[in-house]
């Protein structure tokens, strides 16, 4: 009895507090001279910076992450920097497009490597519609290279993803079309990738959507994200990242800065954790607004760039002490979407208490060890070693 009274204690001593996300705003500026017209459309993050198109002055203008102050000597100046989109791939390798009016059944533009800019000319694609917002993935500089995918904003309803290697296409004039899965093309639409076969799209009244392509991309499945009572976009625009093993969807509701956040780890059963005020009240004649995000050590950063206003920037914040691959003494422990994955060499008995030290489930496992578990605090214990988790 005694020896039992004293683990409670110490699982009480230890915290179990639930986790908390939390977001603040961590700074805006909207004193950018040159942000009007709606010229500048879309915004990237690439190498620690953020990148904006400026169609207006044809640059791709570099920007703090820190508070968002231009930083000259990245910003790059070509005369064929002029058009609506730029995206970044996983190396930092940018693409920016090019002309004043989308891409009409054509891509047209060019990648930007280091501070360098290289025109990809201009490649019909006959019937293909009108192209305006692209997303990046791999290395497209190398020699692995990577993809480009973009949604039709008008003409047709088209997703088309064009293969890259060493700053290249590999078939410009005839990328992979998925035809008609959507129920029409959407204005604004954007696209942010997630891993070699994974994007999301967006748009205005689209409902953000995975797309999940097979290994060859010959085929493409779409899942429409449940929102519940809350209005679809208002503007394309769109950031997917992953944060304390949690997967989470930023879209706009209002062309002016506003969206929502979402948990979409169970893609069937999102959850809203954040809806975020408008930035600013000029008219936004872009339909869309540049999203990013990125994870640091102490928390994840959400940019907003919103054309005609400005840039904001909120910081995200989990009090959860998660595992995702959290290496204990005798144990890997693993968060999962339905619980809880333990992984051990042999024979090892698993326990699993409340935060007031009930036992829940007590287990004997060769190996591996699942369990499905509903969201809170718990205390497990494997051959002795306890540590809290937060589901």
């Amino acid at each position: 009895m005694k020896k039992i009274t004293l683990f409670v204690a110490a699982l009480l001593t230890a915290g179990a507090a639930v986790a908390e996300v939390s977001v603040t705003e961590a700074w805006k500026k909207t004193d950018y001279s040159w942000n009007t017209g709606s010229n500048c459309r879309d915004m990237t993050l690439a190498n620690g910076k953020l990148f904006v198109i400026d169609k207006g002055n044809a640059k791709a203008v570099a920007l703090s992450t820190t508070d968002g102050t231009e930083i000259t000597a990245s910003t790059v100046a070509h005369a064929d920097i002029s058009g609506f989109s730029i995206a970044a791939d996983n190396a930092g390798n940018m693409f920016a497009s090019n002309g004043a009016y989308g891409m009409t059944n054509c891509i047209k533009g060019g990648t930007i490597i280091g501070t360098t800019y290289a025109s990809l000319g201009n490649t019909t694609i006959t019937g293909a519609g009108r192209f305006d917002y692209v997303g990046l993935f791999g290395n497209i500089a190398s020699a692995d290279g990577g993809y480009m995918v973009s949604a039709t904003t008008g003409t047709a309803d088209n997703i088309a993803v064009w293969t890259m290697k060493n700053g290249a296409f590999d078939n410009a004039a005839a990328p992979i079309l998925f035809t008609n899965k959507r129920d029409a093309f959407k204005t604004g639409a954007d696209v942010c990738t997630v891993d070699t076969n994974t994007f999301w799209i967006s748009g205005q009244n689209q409902v953000p959507t995975q797309c999940v392509m097979n290994a060859d991309k010959s085929a493409i499945t779409l899942t429409a994200m449940d929102m519940g009572e809350t209005t679809a976009p208002n503007a394309g625009g769109i950031a997917v990242f992953t944060y304390k093993a949690k997967q989470y969807v930023v879209v706009p509701n209002t062309g002016l800065g506003g969206g929502t956040i979402w948990d979409v780890t169970t893609i069937a059963t999102p959850t809203l954790v954040k809806t975020l005020s408008d930035l600013g009240t000029t008219a936004n004649g872009a339909v869309h607004v540049g999203i990013e995000a990125e994870v640091k050590e102490d928390g994840a950063y959400i940019y907003i760039w919103v054309p005609n206003n400005g840039l904001v920037c909120y910081k995200m914040t989990d009090s959860a002490v998660n595992v995702e691959n959290v290496k204990v003494a005798k144990a890997t422990v693993f968060a999962t979407a339905e619980g809880l994955q333990a992984e051990f060499d042999g024979e090892a008995t698993v326990e699993i208490f409340s935060t007031t030290g009930k036992l829940i489930q007590k287990s004997v496992a060769n190996n591996v060890f699942n369990t499905a578990l509903r969201a809170g605090a718990y205390l497990v214990r494997i051959n002795g070693e306890t540590f809290k988790f937060v589901k």
